[in-house]
């Protein structure tokens, strides 16, 4: 059985939570911690995943999302995992996901996880 739309958004904001959670404990946390790392990447994965799952008719009601981007860069991480880049990874979670986070909710404050 296919996941609905809502369901995928739900997929894609409970990751995006789960990165803002990674992010808060910091960069060095980050660096230095491979666990913290591969649990980003695995976020990322699910958001490109569900992005790229979702109907047409539900990306084109938020034209202000990069739907196609998150795609992207889930096939980067899956099929180039050996070319991550973790300055650009970590770029992405501090920057793109809260406002991910704020697109999906229409909160700028971080939604309760």
């Amino acid at each position: 059985m296919s996941r609905s739309d809502d369901e995928r958004l739900n997929d894609i904001l409970h990751a995006a939570r789960r990165l803002s959670e990674i992010t808060a404990a910091g960069r060095e946390a980050f660096d230095s911690d491979w666990v913290r790392s591969a649990a980003a990447e695995r976020m990322l994965l699910i958001i490109g995943e569900a992005a790229g799952k979702l109907s047409d008719e539900a990306k084109s009601s938020r034209p202000d999302i990069p739907w196609a981007a998150m795609r992207a860069f889930r096939n980067f991480v899956v099929h180039e995992y050996h070319k991550v880049d973790y300055e650009l990874l970590w770029e992405a979670m501090s920057h793109d996901i809260p406002q991910l986070i704020e697109a999906l909710t229409g909160d700028s404050q971080l939604p309760p996880t």
